[in-house]
């Protein structure tokens, strides 16, 4: 199952890049109660509010521009794939989840959670930047 969103925020790109690979700042998020950074720094764990866990680890990391990881929780496994390019007057990003889901009667339910999921990242996100900006 893939779930694709594409973004533009009128930011600089180091100001975006800063807030979403800041592993342990969740707090501009709706969603997680806490999140945890790795000691070794090759992922984090993120908490949601309503207990879920979900293991990350980095794949690949090309500051301002890529991150990829592989995720794991009890309902799903797969990756995740940020893209970011400087636009004229800010920045645009590209979030991609290719998961499978475990559990066979969550599968339907999974691809709309999946895209409210993101679009609510989105809006956190770009809330959270707007504050800053402030």
């Amino acid at each position: 199952m893939r779930a694709h969103i594409r973004c533009m925020l009128p930011c600089r790109p180091a100001d975006v890049w800063q807030l979403v690979t800041d592993w342990e700042n969740c707090g501009w998020r709706r969603d997680l109660e806490r999140a945890q950074a790795l000691p070794d720094g090759s992922g984090f764990i993120e908490y949601t509010k309503g207990g879920a866990v979900t293991y990350f680890h980095i794949t690949d990391f090309v500051p301002m521009e890529r991150c990829e990881m592989e995720l794991e929780n009890p309902f799903l496994q797969g990756r995740w794939l940020g893209l970011f390019r400087t636009v004229d007057g800010g920045t645009e990003l590209d979030f991609t989840e290719e998961v499978t889901i475990k559990k066979w009667y969550m599968r339907l339910p999974a691809r709309f959670y999946l895209k409210k999921q993101q679009a609510a990242y989105m809006a956190d996100l770009s809330a959270a930047l707007q504050r800053a900006a402030d």
